[in-house]
């Protein structure tokens, strides 16, 4: 489900994409203001907005860098995965090794996902992978 974003909201990221594939990077806070008629702290509130959104993510706080996310694209690739690897008749002992469950630890800490990891992947290791946890 995309979150709801305002038509204003929309211009911006399809500002920010357009620029981003043209340029290689964002504009400036000052440039992107000036091109869509607006101020700088409407930008700044936008971008605010739209990362609490999970639309875009800037590499700190007053880094120029942003990525735009698309979650909902890569949520339909999942589910196709997924669905092939049922038909496939994959399971999990198939593809879970250690290197996956430690990879799904540093995955959830970087995206300051649940704590509760910390109890999930040793039961998921249990039930499915053979090796020591």
């Amino acid at each position: 489900m995309q979150p709801e974003i305002t038509p204003k909201q929309k211009q911006f990221l399809n500002y920010l994409e357009s620029e981003i594939t043209r340029t290689g990077k964002a504009p400036s806070l000052r440039q992107a203001a000036t091109e869509m008629g607006v101020s700088h702290a409407a930008i700044s509130q936008m971008i605010k907005a739209l990362e609490g959104k999970g639309l875009l993510k800037r590499d700190g706080h007053y880094s120029r860098t942003i990525h735009l996310l698309n979650r909902s694209r890569a949520a339909q690739e999942s589910g196709r995965r997924i669905v092939k690897m049922i038909e496939q008749e994959v399971n999990a002992r198939q593809i879970l090794n250690l290197l996956s469950l430690e990879n799904a630890v540093r995955v959830n800490s970087a995206i300051g996902g649940s704590t509760n990891v910390a109890l999930h992947i040793p039961a998921i290791a249990r039930a499915g992978y053979a090796g020591d946890v």
